[in-house]
């Protein structure tokens, strides 16, 4: 890869490319502040690996709730 996941997320939301893409984290990093570099990079949310299927769903779920008020 060109660039780390963080780089890609920043490179996306400064580009103003897909405004609206749900972009997430999955890392192995754990810890208030990766989670904060993550979303300071323009991530969504952040899973911390190993995830479960039901963390994914509450994102997913998330997301779909907001879209739908909006």
């Amino acid at each position: 890869p060109v660039m780390g996941g963080r780089d890609a997320a920043r490179a996306v939301r400064e580009a103003s490319l897909c405004t609206s893409a749900l972009i997430v984290a999955v890392t192995g990093e754990t810890g208030e502040e990766a989670i904060r570099r993550c979303l300071a990079a323009g991530f969504d949310a952040v899973l911390s690996k190993p995830f479960r299927r039901d963390e994914l769903e509450s994102v997913l779920d998330m997301d779909a709730a907001l879209r739908q008020a909006a």
